[in-house]
């Protein structure tokens, strides 16, 4: 069974079965920490028949190792653990600073109560307006009100990896709401988390989540299809004979590929006095509010781009004017992310439309998509990972290898659809095997 021995301190996951079995049959799942011969028992917050309790923290005794768990059942048990770890870490933390006391393990573990996650929200995203970022203040914005929904007045010390599994369940089966939504959630709420235990509003045994040093809830992946495509689709796509609002998005999306997989925010914010000598510089606008430091990126203002710049580019050619006539310098931050928003969705409300010609046939086209394709051709035509990432704003390679390998999966399932396809149309049920 899991147990720890600290000096004259014990503890052990089991079955409190002072109170006799459920009805269900079950018994409630507790943490026995014993010190000098006197127990008391924590909550874990499950309830387990006696089989299943062996099943996930005992020893097969056919073969003396451990019984192989389903998917299920291997969660529930890292849950648990997390739990008792965090225990754990506050009986050693104890030990080596005074004399051990159940009272004192009690009140460290309440340590925190007067820390809310909803006051952390409100003062996190003050700070994130009064620094001008305004798209990660409203990101944190509806996070926070999701987090309400589900629980008000919200403690961290509350929020255990159990508590986020049942969260999780209630998130993505009764709210039906996508994977990659809430795991924008989550990372938001784990930042958080971070900066209390910087601050010592809480305990660093309080962190739920799964880190390198201890078990906790993992923040599921968002199911989001990342694409990017092939030279000759982005040339289809250039090729393509447009007008209107079609050719001025299509045209917006090619010059954020040609210009380095730029995204829109950094396309709409350039400036005249950014192009010289042939040369666009700018320094990403989701790292300007974050280090003065930011390096420019410089990229070089190719014949398509030009071209584009020649035909959509803003009429006044003052230095301080925008190349993309669109945002104001009167704008708020606030009222700027807004208009970059609803900019960037008519540009992909037309990318749709557009993606479904014949010539084309591209599933899920958006301005992302330019970045992305530029990252995959650059990388197929041999170009260093660390030319790559310079342009594409990175701070270390590992990030440019992990952004790159995420497109290259995607392009591997897609060149295996033909194998698949090709495999489903024989061996059909008219068909003889050969004699």
């Amino acid at each position: 069974m899991e147990s720890f021995d600290i000096g004259k301190t014990t503890g052990a996951i089991v079955l409190y079965k002072v109170k006799g079995t459920k009805k269900d049959g079950t018994y409630p799942l507790k943490f026995r920490i014993t010190h000098k011969g006197a127990a008391i028992f924590i909550g874990a917050g499950y309830d387990l028949k006696e089989d299943d309790y062996n099943k996930l923290f005992g020893l097969n005794p056919a073969t003396g190792k451990k019984f192989r768990l389903t998917s299920d059942e291997s969660k529930t048990r890292k849950l648990v653990i997390a739990q008792f770890e965090r225990i754990r870490d506050v009986v050693e933390e104890i030990h080596m600073t005074e004399e051990y006391s159940h009272k004192k393990l009690r009140t460290k573990l309440k340590r925190g109560r007067g820390a809310y996650v909803d006051v952390a929200f409100d003062n996190k995203i003050k700070r994130l307006k009064l620094a001008g970022r305004a798209g990660n203040a409203a990101s944190y914005t509806t996070a926070k009100r999701f987090f309400a929904k589900y629980a008000e007045r919200l403690r961290f010390v509350d929020i255990t990896p159990y508590w986020l599994e049942r969260f999780e369940d209630w998130a993505l089966n009764e709210e039906k709401i996508r994977t990659t939504s809430f795991s924008i959630y989550l990372r938001a709420l784990r930042a958080l988390f971070n900066e209390a235990i910087r601050a010592g509003e809480i305990p660093k045994s309080a962190y739920p989540f799964q880190s390198q040093d201890r078990s906790g809830y993992k923040i599921p992946k968002g199911e989001g299809t990342k694409i990017a495509l092939t030279a000759k689709q982005i040339q289809d796509l250039a090729k393509l004979k447009l007008t209107g609002s079609k050719q001025r998005c299509r045209d917006m999306f090619l010059l954020s590929f040609y210009l380095g997989g730029i995204n829109f925010k950094d396309l709409l914010n350039l400036k005249w006095q950014d192009i010289s000598n042939g040369e666009v510089h700018f320094i990403r606008e989701k790292t300007k509010q974050i280090n003065r430091s930011s390096r420019s990126i410089v990229v070089p203002l190719i014949e398509p781009a030009q071209k584009i710049i020649d035909t959509w580019g803003n009429p006044d050619k003052s230095p301080d004017a925008f190349v993309i006539k669109h945002l104001t310098d009167d704008m708020s931050p606030e009222k700027a992310h807004y208009s970059i928003k609803s900019y960037t969705k008519q540009v992909n409300k037309q990318l749709a439309k557009i993606a479904k010609h014949e010539s084309l046939q591209i599933k899920g086209l958006s301005t992302m998509v330019a970045r992305h394709s530029f990252a995959t051709i650059m990388k197929n035509s041999g170009s260093p990972v660390t030319f790559i990432g310079e342009i594409l704003g990175h701070t270390s390679t590992r990030t440019t290898e992990t952004y790159l390998k995420s497109f290259e999966s995607e392009q591997r399932k897609k060149q295996f659809d033909v194998i698949a396809n090709i495999g489903s149309n024989t061996g059909g049920e008219d068909e003889k095997p050969e004699e």
